[in-house]
């Protein structure tokens, strides 16, 4: 059989525990100043003030799923500005997924608006980008037969718009 005989147990002395102690107390002093001194360093994802504003368009479109900031860069004369935030809807009105058309344009003041509409089925997702030269980016995962079944989907595109919201099938050089 086995024989079991209590081992005594070194614990370590007051001087270690206190060097330990010190040397976490330092580690978490040079996490907050890091952290503190990058925040400096790298302005707010979000913008100073959050608005609240609606994403269902005139035509009912639902499930916003891409959300993306107008550069600084963007050109002028535009359907958006820079600082624009674009968000595209997935579902339609009906909430059948993929079957989304709408780009919708939300502004530092003022309602939304609807910046792209296309044609069914397209189910816009969140593979959505602004392009700098003035072209918007976004990716559909379209439901041909508009049941929103995941089962009949079919392979998606990305769709290249211009900053005046027409579908360009090849992006020009500024």
């Amino acid at each position: 059989m086995f024989n079991f005989s209590p081992k005594t147990r070194n614990l370590p002395s007051k001087g270690f525990i206190r060097i330990r102690a010190k040397s976490f107390a330092v580690g978490v002093v040079l996490l907050l100043l890091s952290a503190t001194l990058l925040r400096a360093q790298n302005p707010a994802f979000l913008p100073a003030q959050v608005r609240v504003v609606s994403t269902i368009p005139s035509n009912g479109d639902l499930n916003p799923y891409g959300v993306a900031t107008v550069p600084q860069q963007f050109p002028t004369g535009a359907a958006v500005n820079p600082g624009d935030i674009l968000v595209s809807n997935f579902n339609n009105s009906s909430n059948l997924q993929g079957t989304g058309t709408t780009i919708v344009r939300i502004q530092a003041s003022g309602p939304a608006s609807v910046f792209f509409q296309g044609t069914p089925p397209l189910g816009l997702t969140t593979a959505l980008n602004i392009l700098k030269a003035g072209f918007v980016l976004v990716g559909n995962f379209p439901s041909p037969d508009l049941s929103g079944n995941c089962s009949t989907a079919q392979a998606g595109s990305i769709l290249v718009i211009n900053k005046i919201d027409r579908p360009d099938a090849r992006p020009q050089r500024p």
